[in-house]
């Protein structure tokens, strides 16, 4: 049975695999738990500042798999967010950037959406 859904609460419990597509091709193909230990939850951060120097710093942390930037909003996939948070906040701040909001998307699989698509799902 083939069962498509944007609600990735839905599949993750409903389903025994998961195909996440973005832009008409399969992107991950795999069962929700081995996705989520894959992809992790991630964290996203606007800040005022130089981002690309922000992003350059974070990219060298131990425990971040993935750093996207676009303008001011950094997204930052780990496998565990809350243990390295500590770390993201203090590399954002050396490079003399502030944080100006942020947010953090528990280990499901709408952090592992954002993190292979790098966007927020859309309706």
């Amino acid at each position: 049975m083939v069962y498509t859904t944007h609600y990735m609460e839905e599949a993750e419990r409903l389903c025994d695999r998961v195909a996440i597509i973005d832009r008409g091709a399969v992107i991950a193909l795999d069962t929700p738990l081995a996705m989520i230990r894959t992809h992790g939850g991630s964290v996203v951060i606007e800040i005022d500042g130089d981002a690309a120097r922000a992003c350059a710093a974070l990219e060298r942390l131990d425990g971040v798999s993935k750093v996207t930037c676009e303008g001011s909003r950094i997204t930052i996939a780990a496998a565990a967010p809350a243990r390295v948070l500590s770390r993201i906040v203090g590399s954002i701040a050396d490079t003399g950037a502030e944080i100006r909001s942020m947010n953090i998307f528990a280990e499901n699989l709408e952090s592992v959406f954002l993190d292979l698509t790098g966007r927020q799902l859309r309706g």
